[in-house]
């Protein structure tokens, strides 16, 4: 029992590292440069970015120890926490590139890949393992969102 709690902790802990992309913003960048940009017009309060994902990692974490957990077939474990791996480093690299390097367009290409990925790995997950995709497909769908804020702060811009 406490391998198990000690393996979902570490899940946890790696679903959030992304998050750490965060600390090379400066508070200076988001009352300034952030406030200062054309923002579409859906988009969401500042005060609900951080609840959203924080509940969105919450859930990749859970994704993370279901997979890492599961008896899959070893090919279909390694592809979908490859893709896993790989959306999370995107994810790190698009706070600091957004907002620390002011790259709009760039960081707009980082999240379409990272969307990307992440599809392919819901439709892989739905069929090896559907709880997967079903828990990663919020996720989805916020950056789905994401995307097209960042597309209009590019646009707009």
């Amino acid at each position: 029992m406490v391998k198990k709690i000690f393996v979902f902790l570490i899940c946890l802990f790696l679903a959030f590292l992304p998050s750490l992309g965060g600390l090379a913003v400066s508070a200076d960048v988001l009352q300034n440069w952030y406030a200062s940009l054309s923002k579409p017009s859906f988009t969401a309060p500042d005060w609900l970015f951080g609840p959203a994902w924080s509940v969105l990692y919450l859930l990749t974490g859970i994704v993370l120890y279901i997979l890492y957990t599961s008896e899959i077939n070893p090919k279909d474990k390694k592809t979908l926490l490859l893709f896993f791996a790989a959306q999370a480093a995107l994810n790190f690299l698009w706070t600091p590139v957004f907002f620390g390097a002011r790259a709009v367009f760039l960081s707009l290409c980082i999240i379409i890949l990272m969307t990307a990925l992440c599809v392919d790995f819901v439709i892989k997950a739905f069929a090896v393992k559907p709880v997967l995709a079903y828990l990663f497909l919020p996720y989805v769908l916020w950056l789905f969102y994401a995307f097209w804020l960042n597309a209009g702060v590019y646009v707009l811009n």
